[in-house]
């Protein structure tokens, strides 16, 4: 996944235009789109996504903030 230069460290490598990220920072990323999309942390929106809460709707249209956060998990695992 690409990603804009400001929403990560200034110290991060990039090769080709890829920035990668470390553990910490994957994990970073991920709370802050939770956050910014959702208004809750990370840590919560897995917890919920485990439970089943969205299983009948996380493909709606209204949910589509939901779905991408879940095919993120791997960065907040």
């Amino acid at each position: 996944m690409a990603l804009p230069h400001e929403s990560i460290a200034d110290d991060a490598s990039s090769d080709d235009g890829i920035i990668w990220l470390d553990d910490e920072e994957a994990r970073a990323y991920f709370d802050k789109e939770a956050r910014e999309l959702l208004g809750m942390s990370g840590e919560e929106l897995l917890r919920r996504l485990d439970s089943g809460e969205w299983d009948e709707v996380i493909d709606d249209g209204e949910h589509s903030d939901h779905l991408w956060l879940a095919m993120m998990r791997s960065f907040a695992e």
